[in-house]
């Protein structure tokens, strides 16, 4: 599994500091969950309501990869993006955090994921209409091929 740079990344990111983890445990969808799961946290830590915040962000996060889905994009303009999400302090967060990169300049800046697994990931939860277990055992699998053909 970690013979992919990325994945290696984002399993350093999501153990950083811990002591006891199970590697033997660890698998792709576990390691995207998690990796997912600790840039919301990014995001979350300064709200007030953490609860509402985190369901809002992963709602906005589902609904781009809806849009990308539907419009067989890897990346949108800057404007749509931006409207995806309720707040401009959450898209500079997700922009810093290094999820989504940036192409272009003035009106043709386009974003996109930084990592098709992570467009995948939330491309896949969105299709199964976000049943992560449904999810994890068809991407285990193998079965997401056929879904997510790039």
């Amino acid at each position: 599994m970690f013979n992919i740079t990325l994945l290696l990344k984002m399993f350093c990111e999501v153990n950083k500091g811990k002591r006891n983890f199970d590697l033997h445990g660890t698998s792709l969808t576990n390691c995207m969950q998690a990796y997912s799961e600790h840039m919301i946290e990014n995001i979350v830590k300064t709200s007030k309501s953490k609860l509402t915040k985190k369901y809002q962000i992963e709602k906005e996060l589902n609904d781009l990869a809806r849009m990308i889905w539907e419009n067989n994009l890897r990346q949108v303009n800057f404007s749509d993006f931006i409207k995806v999400f309720s707040s401009e302090d959450d898209v500079h967060i997700l922009l810093d955090e290094g999820c989504f990169s940036i192409e272009g300049h003035g009106i043709d800046m386009c974003v996109q994921f930084s990592y098709d697994m992570i467009a995948g990931y939330y491309i896949a939860k969105n299709i199964l209409n976000a049943n992560i277990n449904e999810y994890c055992e068809i991407y285990e699998n193998n079965e997401l091929k056929d879904i997510l053909r790039w």
